[in-house]
């Protein structure tokens, strides 16, 4: 701290706008990491209430038990899909009429897919700002470094006898806002790496279970 209240006027700025940057990060750190560990507490008690019940009818209900996890709205979405077909056509007449029973999947897939798209743009919200901090953070830092030398150099400019007390300052705050940089910068990348992968997981966890709902629509029409 007091190499920081010693630096000069401009590497403050430049500790100032990365502290805001370092601010704002761990933020939307803290809030993607709760969103995750809540989005799949959810899910899994979605399915485990899933795999008790055999029936569409079945998991419909188990959707309006669990509405926030993402998986149930995907069944949801799916199973509304199918039921409007179901209801200008009996499932005993779609039996036999294999290719509009796999346009009518196609269109419930779509469907389906849409919401999947939805819930992973919600997924990589302020994932974006992660990135830019992560690219900004050290040219800032190189930034700082490259003025305090500058300032060196000024200072130490048409002097006949040059020590370390003139130097001093300018690469004492050269240091320490490439140090800061990084510091903003590590944690940033490191962390979007990290939910980057969690919503990779997550977004195949929901492709892999709108298959497995179409699946169970084709069961439907088979027994039907």
């Amino acid at each position: 701290m007091n190499i920081i209240l010693q630096a000069g006027l401009f590497a403050k700025i430049i500790i100032f706008i990365l502290f805001l940057l370092s601010l704002f990060s761990w933020a939307i750190i803290f809030q993607k990491l709760r969103f995750f560990h809540t989005l799949k507490k959810e899910n899994r008690r979605f399915l485990i209430s899933c795999r008790q019940r055999s029936s569409l009818k079945d998991i419909r209900e188990a959707c309006d038990i669990f509405p926030k996890a993402p998986l149930a709205k995907i069944a949801w979405t799916g199973i509304r899909e199918w039921e409007s077909f179901f209801r200008a056509n009996p499932v005993a007449e779609l039996a036999g009429k294999v290719q509009f029973l796999e346009s009518i999947l196609l269109t419930v897939r779509d469907r389906m897919e849409m919401v999947i798209r939805e819930e992973e743009r919600e997924y990589e919200k302020y994932l974006s700002f992660l990135a830019t901090v992560t690219a900004v953070s050290p040219f800032l830092g190189l930034l700082g470094t490259v003025w305090g030398i500058t300032q060196s150099f000024f200072n130490i400019r048409g002097l006949p006898v040059i020590n370390l007390t003139i130097i001093a300052p300018g690469i004492s705050d050269a240091l320490i806002t490439t140090i800061a940089g990084l510091l903003v910068a590590v944690p940033a990348l490191v962390a979007y790496n990290y939910i980057l992968s969690l919503i990779r997981t997550a977004v195949s966890d929901l492709e892999d279970f709108s298959q497995e709902l179409i699946n169970s629509f084709r069961r439907e029409v088979i027994i039907g």
